[in-house]
């Protein structure tokens, strides 16, 4: 069974993440993307993929995967992305080099999709790891006749892990195929329903103004058509009347509407008078306080001046008597 190490943050809906990827046919084993212990993490568990969930803290996630992308011991293993802000895809794609950004609607798939290209690679490794192995050993052995060459070649070692590869890589064609397969059917689907609900708008406001307003008797018309004549018949009148009905309302709502609107029309000439007729009595106060302030620094002056004249008369007649 194909291994995920899932990584989040979000301790709330890592259980029902979990969950659905067990029910696509993985063996998951759970963490938390925090440096070195998720490194800790995937050299345990040997996952064949690595999926961060990027919700919480996406910072922090695409760190902790650029760092496992780097580690020797994670450098192998296919690390995907997901549930990442549309404004943050450029940057984790430029920062977790050889990463994977994956839509929700695609997340299995991307799984899938990675989890084939490690084990096309893995047996790409062990074919040129065998051939690599057969040609040092043919480069160190003494030299032989070409029927006994022929005879210790690996062709017989390397016949099944080359057919696993091709399988691999056609399984890994075949998932990118449904994939868009699925995504075009999608938006046609989307499309479709669209257009439905539009017909049928169309159609029923085209069956309505077709209605007729009597029945035409026609003695060789079969009874259905007859029948049906007669429910649309009798279906318009019901129409037409709920639509004066509501005509009606509209005008009688109307009124009030103008009342309503000449009210507040009304109360605001009001409010606005009463704030201009105080604005005026609060100016008239201001300027009788301020003539009353002038009289009486006017008075205080005139007093002074008349208490210093007489101080400076009784001065000098003081002076002419002595």
């Amino acid at each position: 069974m194909p291994k995920v190490l899932l990584l989040s943050f979000d301790n709330e809906t890592i259980g029902a993440r979990a969950a659905s990827f067990e029910s696509a046919g993985f063996e998951v084993g759970r963490g938390e993307p925090s440096w070195p212990a998720c490194l800790q993490l995937a050299t345990a568990f040997d996952p064949d993929v690595i999926a961060i969930d990027c919700a919480k803290l996406p910072a922090f996630c695409r760190e902790a995967g650029a760092k496992l992308r780097g580690a020797a011991a994670t450098r192998g293993s296919p690390l995907v992305l997901f549930n990442v802000a549309e404004q943050d895809v450029e940057q984790s794609r430029l920062q977790v080099v050889g990463g994977v950004v994956a839509y929700e609607y695609e997340l299995i798939d991307r799984l899938r999709s990675a989890i084939l290209t490690r084990y096309a690679n893995r047996a790409r490794a062990e074919i040129e790891a065998s051939r690599a192995k057969e040609e040092s050993r043919a480069a160190k052995a003494p030299k032989r006749s070409e029927s006994q060459t022929a005879a210790e070649t690996p062709a017989e070692t390397e016949a099944p892990q080359r057919a696993a590869l091709q399988e691999a890589m056609l399984q890994h064609v075949a998932q990118q195929k449904a994939r868009e397969a699925a995504t075009s059917t999608r938006a046609t689907r989307a499309a479709a329903k669209v257009q439905e609900a539009s017909s049928a708008v169309a159609a029923a406001a085209a069956r309505i103004e077709s209605l007729p307003t009597s029945v035409e008797t026609d003695e060789h018309a079969p009874p259905a058509a007859l029948a049906t004549a007669t429910a649309a018949a009798a279906m318009k009148p019901a129409v037409v009347k709920k639509a004066a009905v509501a005509k009606k309302a509209a005008v009688a709502k109307k009124p009030a509407a103008v009342k309503k609107a000449a009210t507040a029309k009304k109360a605001a000439i009001a409010k606005k008078a009463a704030i201009a007729k105080k604005a005026a009595t609060a100016k008239k106060a201001a300027t009788a306080k301020k003539a009353a302030t002038a009289k009486k620094a006017a008075t205080a002056k005139k007093a002074a001046t008349a208490k210093k004249a007489a101080t400076a008369k009784k001065a000098a007649t003081a002076k002419k008597a002595a």
